[in-house]
């Protein structure tokens, strides 16, 4: 392979040419209890912690998951805003900014069951639950996006070891974000979109 061949990254590292980023560690003790799958989003020039799993600290996740959420300016320093949201403990939920809010949308079954919520905030303390039983319908690692003022179910499948059809799923769910009831949550078919 030439030099011509190489793409640019590998030239530099041939060359030892220092990329244009850095990673820099901010903090080796954050103010909350270490966790896996907790929802991580930008909201209002803040970044946002929400929930979270971790089966070895009972302290902190006594219900397996918890519902906390903690936000920072700077990641050094970070303010838990809710010791204990109303949702329901959770991980791997789907977690979007959409509307001028921030959204929870299911979540994991590390609780025993599936979690069909969706749930909103403007500011991390006061959540409305926009439904108890969203239409898609039993399913975990779905992902979840903010596209064209629209929020979007993608993918997932049913746990193992909890009751469900046993396939993955390819189907596609689309909301209008100021639809807080719901009830305007529809199935996409292939080639079109929500309006």
């Amino acid at each position: 392979m030439t030099n011509t061949d190489r793409t640019p990254s590998q030239q530099a590292m041939d060359e030892n040419i220092s990329p244009e980023y850095e990673w820099k560690c901010i903090t080796e003790q954050a103010a909350f209890a270490g966790r896996d799958g907790a929802g991580a989003l930008v909201f209002k020039d803040q970044m946002w912690l929400l929930g979270g799993w971790n089966p070895n600290d009972k302290v902190n996740f006594p219900r397996i998951c918890n519902s906390e959420v903690w936000c920072s300016r700077d990641g050094e320093e970070w303010i838990e805003v809710c010791e204990e949201a109303p949702w329901e403990g959770r991980h791997t939920a789907g977690y979007v900014v959409c509307d001028e809010r921030m959204w929870i949308v299911g979540g994991d079954c590390n609780q025993g069951h599936y979690q069909p919520d969706v749930w909103s905030s403007t500011d991390g303390v006061a959540w409305q639950q926009v439904t108890d039983r969203a239409p898609w319908g039993q399913r975990v690692l779905h992902y979840t996006a903010a596209f064209d003022g629209k929020i979007w179910v993608m993918g997932g499948k049913p746990y193992r070891n909890l009751p469900a059809r046993r396939r993955s799923f390819t189907t596609m769910y689309g909301t209008q974000s100021t639809a807080r009831t719901g009830s305007e949550c529809r199935k996409v078919r292939p080639g079109r979109h929500v309006v």
